[in-house]
């Protein structure tokens, strides 16, 4: 039996008879897991909740906690409280109507269940903060019920507590209409009134009730409010007025409505009412804040801003408000800013509270959470019985001595008893504990950038894409279309580069171009078509200790985006490239012990993988750091330049939209969620031509490169299974005649291994070629652009003079007036073109200028073509050995 059969056949309240307890009419029993002196532990059918200690589970968990045994001992006691095991008959339910007279309390225990395995009702649950694991709240998806479609269901109760009709609360947001009950409305929610309530809570919604509720049983351990629901701003009934009538003890009723004009005009109305009923009740009003209401507030603040508003109540007045009087005069509050503003919470304002009839102390400032040995607060302490200024105290709470020494301070300044003041500290205490032990768990990671959920449609026509044999050619045109004109070639391959973050084996590019030619542009560019952003993090400065001083596991997977390489210190580089080829960091620290203050050497670690892509406007980086990377040079040619503009040109007139270029983004976000990590056997073993620089590195990242190309074409590519060893099943590595074997990369995929076909060679060749000419080029990128440009000017210079181009002279100022560059900029070609020995001086002319001639004439076409051509002669031999 497995233990979902197990829970499906041992109900919880079933296994409690075996424990001799039975819960009462509203599903509550006292709870054995602490001191309860009254019932608070909630029994469904398969799970169980306290109100007191926060104790849940479902049946298995009930066994292990009430016996204190493993796991296993509690599943195989939970067995023995059966009878033999019959696999339940499925049958097919019809929606319940209300012909049929259905059972309220039955149908609503499926109502919760089905709202813990509706995602869509849970997030509409959880974003208004209902806590639908743990308050009595169901769904009704239609299946089992006719009335109520998609709607949040609340149950309302009788006299006795028995559920005699729901509240229903539409989760669509195209509907029109929010609100539904069923016909012959009765009962009340969240429940009749006790007979000894004091003080009562009259809200506007059924969601305002159980917001507000779980904010005052958060708050107070015990407490004299009770809530009541109204049905609206015209729906007080006569069944609340009775039941109102029917509190002996009541002294106060609290309207907590909406901050809106008719929830104003409400309360003003019901006032009226109930003071005419009940002349001698205290009648008191919220001032909620303009168009807020209870629910909104928890969302948008926290439950401390309902408390707080709730404990700055007016007395409400009976009289009406004077004809073409609409907005209602709200007095300031001098002890307390209002709710609305930004800085609620900040310095001034009350953390923590506690207050009775007597007596309030509030909380100011911060409360420290690294020495637990002492409680330092400043504390505000008003006498709620007359109108005076609170007297304010900073002390230890957990200084005995010095507590009673505030106690009978205050007591003399306040008028008050030195007993009531101590009663209220010590409460505080116990509020403060429970408050500092929660803010030191550690808290969850806000999400900066919330994931976009893929529809179906979204999937399909990805997945369309991913299988089609044009994948290539579509990716770029549609990198091209969110802004990277021109460099649908390079922005591939960085693509592809970057989303190796998501892979064991990553990735790294850095990005060469002159200021303003569009090289940030186009890494960030990239960076935009990934689909977790929460991934990439993208820098503009990089500090000497930062990337040591990360989390141990803050990088693992990640993208990191440099967008100005040249700001990078020594130490940084180290770090950033110890971080590209070793995966991790370490650290030998000093680290000092908090308690003893003792200094020892410790270890710091930061983990890898991490793919990166990097701008710079340096020719040379050091040889390290450029052995670990890709290289590319931004197209700085006038052709390029012409396309760049009219794309301006276009996105000027609204041909082209952010909206469009938004939705290639998006398209390109999808398929980077679709593909997933994979191990790679790739049978091809290509060689680097001999004058190639670093050529073991780069031939070991042309073969990393080749196996994300087979990733991205892995709806394409034929799987096969691993072997325990890791390897492959038949499959056969080709010989090649160029190069020995080298090591396969491994990419992470569990159970099966994509298998590299030709056309990945050809595909991942095509896009890294000009990275590779790059490193066989004695010249980086920008500068070889900029050499081409002069030759190609000398040369029809030559012609006009009738000599040979390598008798021409020219001056610096001269190439820089018809290339149109700066001065600076045109020093440095100079400086490292006349280093290499590809120029040289010739002599000075007038005013100390100096003249050039062009020494050496490389062919670096022919150079392309030799490489180029050495690649696909060792694919094309493999193309004949596969035939």
């Amino acid at each position: 039996m497995t233990i979902q059969q197990l829970k499906q056949t041992l109900s919880l309240p079933q296994l409690l008879t075996h424990y001799n307890l039975t819960p009462n009419k509203h599903k509550l029993i006292k709870c054995p897991f602490h001191e309860d002196k009254k019932a608070s532990l909630q029994i469904n059918e398969d799970f169980y909740y306290c109100h007191g200690c926060a104790k849940k589970g479902d049946i298995i968990d009930w066994v292990q906690e009430f016996d204190k045994c493993t796991k296993k001992e509690a599943i195989d006691k939970c067995k023995s409280f059966l009878t033999p095991y019959q696999e339940p008959n499925k049958q097919i339910t019809k929606p319940i109507t209300m012909k049929t007279n259905p059972n309220f309390d039955k149908l609503f225990d499926q109502f919760n269940k089905c709202l813990l395995t509706n995602p869509k009702a849970m997030e509409y649950a959880k974003s208004r903060m209902l806590n639908p694991e743990e308050t009595q709240i169901g769904f009704n998806d239609g299946k089992l019920f006719d009335k109520l479609k998609n709607c949040l269901i609340f149950p309302l109760r009788d006299k006795k507590g028995e559920i005699v009709s729901y509240y229903g609360r539409s989760v669509a947001e195209t509907a029109t209409s929010k609100h539904f009950y069923l016909s012959d409305r009765q009962g009340l929610y969240p429940r009749y009134p006790e007979k000894d309530t004091k003080k009562l809570i009259l809200t506007e919604a059924v969601i305002d009730a159980l917001t507000l509720g779980r904010a005052v049983m958060e708050a107070f351990e015990s407490t004299n409010y009770k809530i009541l629901s109204l049905y609206g701003v015209n729906g007080l009934t006569e069944e609340h007025i009775q039941a109102i009538k029917e509190l002996k003890e009541l002294n106060e009723i609290i309207f907590f409505f909406d901050g809106d004009k008719p929830g104003r005009e409400a309360t003003t109305k019901y006032t009226q009412i109930l003071h005419e009923i009940l002349p001698k009740i205290t009648i008191s009003e919220v001032q909620t804040p303009e168009n807020e209401d209870i629910n909104s507030l928890a969302v948008n603040y926290s439950f401390e801003a309902l408390l707080q508003l709730l404990s700055e109540r007016k007395k409400a007045s009976p009289t009406p408000p004077k004809e073409g009087l609409l907005e209602r005069k709200v007095l300031p509050n001098p002890f307390a800013q209002s709710l609305a503003s930004p800085s609620f919470g900040g310095v001034g304002e009350a953390l923590l509270s506690f207050e009775n009839d007597k007596i309030k102390l509030e909380v100011l400032g911060k409360i420290s959470s690294k020495d637990l040995s002492e409680l330092r607060v400043t504390l505000a302490i008003y006498n709620l019985l007359k109108i005076d200024y609170p007297s304010r105290q900073n002390l230890n709470l957990y200084n005995d001595d010095q507590v009673e020494k505030v106690i009978r301070k205050v007591a003399e300044k306040l008028e008050l008893g030195t007993r009531i003041i101590n009663e209220g500290i010590q409460k505080l205490i116990l509020q403060l504990e429970i408050y500092r032990q929660n803010a030191t768990k550690k808290e969850k990671v806000a999400t900066r950038y919330p994931l976009r959920t893929l529809t179906d449609k979204d999937t399909l026509e990805s997945i369309e894409l991913l299988k089609s044999s044009h994948l290539i050619e579509n990716l770029i045109q549609i990198l091209e279309e969110t802004g990277l004109v021109g460099e649908g070639k390079n922005a591939l391959f960085l693509y592809l580069i970057l989303l190796s973050h998501k892979m064991k084996k990553t990735l790294h590019a850095v990005v060469q171009g002159t200021s303003g030619s569009g090289k940030s542009h186009l890494v960030s560019g990239v960076a935009d078509c990934m689909y977790d952003q929460n991934k990439i993090k993208r820098f503009t400065r990089v500090t000497d200790k930062s990337f040591y001083n990360y989390g141990e596991f803050d990088l693992v997977n990640t993208g990191i985006i440099l967008e100005d390489y040249d700001g990078l210190s020594e130490e940084a580089e180290l770090a950033w490239r110890e971080l590209q080829s070793n995966e991790k960091l370490s650290s030998s620290v000093s680290q000092k012990n908090e308690q003893t203050g003792d200094i020892k050497t410790g270890e710091k670690y930061v983990f890898g993988p991490i793919a990166s892509l990097v701008a710079t406007t340096k020719f040379r980086m050091y040889e390290d750091n450029e052995s670990r990377v890709f290289i590319i040079a931004i197209d700085e040619s006038d052709a390029q330049t012409e396309r760049v503009l009219e794309y301006m040109a276009k996105k000027a007139s609204g041909e082209i939209t952010n909206e469009m270029e938004t939705k290639n983004k998006q398209i390109l976000q999808n398929i980077c969620h679709l593909l997933q990590p994979y191990q790679v056997k790739n049978q091809y073993r290509l060689e680097l031509p001999q004058n190639v620089k670093h050529r073991r590195r780069l031939t070991q990242m042309l073969h990393d490169f080749i196996a994300q190309v087979t990733i991205l074409n892995q709806f394409r590519r034929q799987k096969s299974p691993l072997t325990p060893e890791g390897g492959t099943l038949e499959s056969k590595v080709l010989p090649n005649p160029f190069a020995q074997s080298l090591g396969s990369p491994s990419f992470g995929g569990v159970g099966e291994a994509l298998i590299t076909e030709i056309e990945d060679l050809e595909i991942a060749v095509d896009l890294m070629f000009n990275s590779i000419v790059i490193k066989a080029d004695e010249l980086d990128g920008i500068l070889r652009q900029f050499y081409e440009n002069l030759k190609t000017y000398i040369e029809k210079k030559a012609k006009t003079l009738s000599k040979k181009p390598s008798d021409v002279d020219f001056t610096q100022r001269e190439i820089r007036q018809f290339f149109n560059v700066s001065k600076t900029q045109m020093q440095r070609y100079f400086e490292e073109l006349e280093q290499l020995e590809y120029i040289t001086k010739t002599h000075v002319g007038k005013r100390n200028s100096y003249y050039y001639q062009i020494d050496f004439w490389d062919n670096i076409e022919k150079i392309r073509s030799e490489i180029r051509e050495n690649l696909f002669q060792q694919i094309a031999l493999y193309k004949n050995q596969g035939s």
